[in-house]
């Protein structure tokens, strides 16, 4: 068995209704999958609000399978393109499966290519249809948690056609209550919930299983994955080291909330002062901005290490978001007059022939980090984890 990836595609057969799915990886071209980008921030250098990981899928168009209903009778979508859901499965090599992309297809971005008979489909995440469905007015009231406020936001059947919501996996940070509920009126969902989880210094994240899930940024309590470079005894499994960073970019040590500021004096006095600025219209009482600003400093008021590590994804799929690594960078080693390096603790001292170390890196190994972001790609079935000092 060799490394693949498998597509199926679930289509709608009626309005927030879905048919079977379908297997397509036999339609799939060459490279045709892109980079899948999944992570828990805005990129370097924003914090809180989420992304939808949009991907390309080009397939076969040779019969037609993937033209619009209402022009081809062949097609395999009943009712319409836009929505249809796609799966997509690493398969390893011992035939192992791991859901690499959930996905759902976004019909105004369909790019049919008539000269070389390929459909290139665009890909928006599962959490897509948060922008599809509206707070309607005085559905969250005043004084309502945020919990409560994310239950009426993501219970609504728009939502759960697609995704699994369970009270029981919404945990915000901080469940503070709403002052002023009528700024949400009439908003996407997204627009809501972005400004939620800022307020609440919370996450979200879609499961293997498509559950909703908002926690904290709290590490996994798993056991550490082990990643080694230059390693004396051959356990190499990082390819590349990439976008080194002292965390100095994602690092805030004074919050305004509104127009009430909580600081890190002790940080300011180093780094001189850094400000992150947050406009919460929703809350007016001082205190819970004060509570916002000082959770919202304790995971980003010093700065932390971030790294970029190239993994096989066979790997990289036992990595979770948030779970916790180690990494054990060794300096490179040059052979002595052609001899074998000596390994300690092996080879017989002041017989075995002894390296030249060649430093151009160093981490300490007893620092432990937390995944924060992944790019996987297909093409060369590597993936990048960033990783996050904890």
């Amino acid at each position: 068995m060799t490394l693949s990836y498998t597509v199926i595609l679930t289509p709608l057969l009626s309005n927030d209704i879905y048919d079977s799915p379908v297997d397509v990886t036999e339609y799939l071209e060459p490279g045709a999958i892109s980079q899948i980008k999944q992570q828990l921030d805005q990129g370097q250098y924003e914090i809180g609000k989420f992304v939808y990981g949009s991907i390309t899928v080009n397939f076969n168009n040779f019969k037609g399978k993937f033209n619009d209903r209402r022009f081809d009778s062949r097609s395999i979508f009943p009712y319409l393109r836009d929505r249809a859901k796609v799966d997509i499965t690493f398969v390893d090599n011992d035939s192992s499966t791991e859901i690499s992309y959930r996905g759902l297809i976004s019909d105004k971005a369909t790019r049919p290519d008539l000269s070389k008979h390929t459909m290139k489909f665009t890909l928006l995440s599962l959490d897509s249809i948060f922008e599809q469905s509206q707070n309607v007015s005085d559905a969250i009231q005043d004084g309502d948690t945020f919990s409560d406020a994310f239950q009426v936001l993501l219970s609504t059947p728009t939502i759960t056609s697609i995704l699994n919501y369970s009270a029981s996996n919404i945990n915000p940070t901080l469940d503070l209550t709403i002052d002023d509920s009528s700024v949400f009126n009439n908003l996407l969902a997204k627009n809501v919930i972005d400004v939620l989880l800022q307020a609440s210094n919370s996450i979200l994240l879609i499961d293997d299983s498509a559950n909703i899930i908002i926690r904290n940024r709290t590490e996994n309590a798993n056991t550490p994955h082990l990643l080694y470079y230059n390693d004396q005894f051959k356990r190499d499994n990082i390819k590349r080291i990439l976008n080194v960073n002292n965390g100095l970019q994602r690092m805030f040590n004074s919050v305004l909330v509104n127009t009430f500021e909580s600081k890190d004096q002790t940080s300011i006095n180093v780094y001189k002062i850094r400000q992150k600025r947050f406009t919460f219209s929703f809350i007016t009482d001082e205190t819970k901005a004060r509570i916002i600003g000082t959770s919202i400093l304790g995971d980003f008021g010093i700065p932390k290490v971030e790294m970029d590590f190239e993994v096989s994804t066979s790997f990289a799929k036992d990595v979770e978001f948030l779970d916790k690594s180690t990494v054990d960078i060794q300096p490179l080693s040059q052979e002595f007059r052609q001899n074998n390096i000596g390994i300690y603790s092996i080879d017989e001292y002041g017989k075995a022939y002894y390296s030249q170390d060649i430093y151009d890196f160093t981490f300490p190994n007893n620092i432990p980090l937390k995944m924060i972001a992944q790019f996987e790609n297909p093409l060369n079935f590597n993936t990048i984890l960033r990783l996050r000092e904890i």
